[in-house]
């Protein structure tokens, strides 16, 4: 049976490694999300790192969450972009994007809302 007290030092010794290591979920959101419209169901998706203080480790990836009336999606990006694809046109949505080292995912973006355009429609021209 391990005691109460190498418990505590064992949790302690974890923390104390983490922070001499830097091995810590980002402390700050990416910086300068922009959406872009760019057809009826796609939308792009660029932003900044965090302020490289703020990194806290090594960024693996970036956690993308977009949200609509009818959708939620979970996506992930190495790149510092992503193209959104297979949307609804002229549906409006909600988009924050976080960092993410090998222990968490950082703080979220604040929302940023977009609408994709609407669904252009040739007109039938009948004879």
């Amino acid at each position: 049976m391990v005691s109460k007290k190498k418990k505590l030092y064992s949790v302690f010794s974890v923390i104390l490694i983490m922070t001499f290591c830097n091995l810590l979920a980002p402390s700050s959101p990416p910086l300068d999300v922009l959406v872009t419209d760019i057809t009826s169901t796609s939308l792009l998706l660029t932003w900044s790192p965090p302020a490289t203080e703020d990194h806290n480790g090594v960024l693996e990836e970036y956690t993308i969450l977009i949200t609509s009336v009818t959708d939620y999606l979970d996506l992930y990006s190495e790149e510092n972009y992503i193209l959104i694809k297979d949307l609804h046109p002229h549906t409006m949505y909600h988009i924050m994007v976080a960092s993410t080292t090998l222990e968490g995912v950082g703080p979220y973006s604040e929302v940023q809302t977009a609408q994709t355009e609407e669904d252009s429609k040739i007109n039938e021209f009948k004879w």
